[in-house]
């Protein structure tokens, strides 16, 4: 058990969930679906938010840091939902991003720049 032992085990678990819910999808009759939703229903909104913010993150934590980076994740993946206010973002990000920084800096101690370079 070295140090890539929690990572590889968190790793594995997940992957483990996402197939189980996946075929879980497919082998399950009872809800009355029994095909794959159509392209037509994908939220199309949601993955490219989603996804801009995951690119957004791991593009920015090292040029200027953890908290700017997590904020502007989270605006963008806010904006995924456009039922999202503002403000209520503005909390979350602000909320998110000092909590991360807290628990990885403060808590583990681990160096990670808060505000870049």
């Amino acid at each position: 058990m070295g140090a890539g032992f929690f990572p590889i085990a968190m790793s594995i678990l997940t992957l483990s969930f996402g197939l189980a819910i996946a075929l879980g999808v497919f082998g399950d009759k009872s809800n009355g679906i029994d095909q794959i939703a159509p392209i037509s229903m994908i939220n199309w909104r949601a993955l490219l938010f989603i996804s801009s913010a995951v690119s957004f993150f791991g593009l920015m934590i090292e040029p200027f840091g953890l908290i700017p980076s997590v904020a502007g994740a989270t605006i963008i993946s806010a904006r995924a939902d456009s039922e999202n206010t503002w403000k209520a973002v503005g909390v979350l990000g602000v909320s998110l991003a000092c909590g991360i920084w807290f628990v990885l800096v403060g808590l583990l101690g681990l160096p990670i720049s808060a505000f870049g370079k």
